[in-house]
């Protein structure tokens, strides 16, 4: 089940944050981050334990994905997907019309969910995550049929 992050659940966001992600974000930034009005931050539970979150940031018709992770025990079980999709769906629902976001160039199944969902590379990030540990810079837009 997707809903909104809360304060209370950026504990347990935080453990799959160090589990996965291994991001230098502590636990005051994700309670900035939801104080935020431009941050739209959902979280994915079974069985009310948190499994997997997604956090972006829009300003006008733009979004940016700080982070999806998804707890490596529910991982391959669409969920990332879902999560994606459902702050997709809502996002352009307000405005939105592209979503960018940087991915670890070495992470190539993480490279292949995106381009999966839409995404395409815009360029490369150079030692953006240390040496030798390039960023691939990724944007996806509204599809008008």
């Amino acid at each position: 089940m997707i809903d909104l992050m809360r304060i209370d659940d950026v504990a347990e966001v935080f453990k799959i944050n160090k589990q996965v992600l291994e991001s230098n974000w502590g636990l005051l930034l994700y309670r900035h981050e939801l104080l935020d009005l431009n941050t739209r931050a959902y979280v994915y539970k079974e069985n009310d334990k948190v499994v997997g979150y997604i956090i972006a940031k829009y300003i006008g018709e733009t979004s940016d994905l700080l982070q999806i992770a998804v707890h490596k025990d529910y991982q391959k079980k669409r969920i990332g997907y879902e999560l994606l999709k459902y702050t997709w769906d809502n996002l352009v629902g307000e405005g939105v019309e592209e979503m960018i976001l940087e991915v670890n160039a070495k992470h190539t199944s993480v490279v292949s969910f995106y381009e999966s969902f839409g995404f395409e590379t815009l360029y490369r990030r150079k030692n953006y995550y240390g040496p030798r540990k390039d960023a691939l810079v990724m944007k996806m837009k509204v599809v008008v049929s």
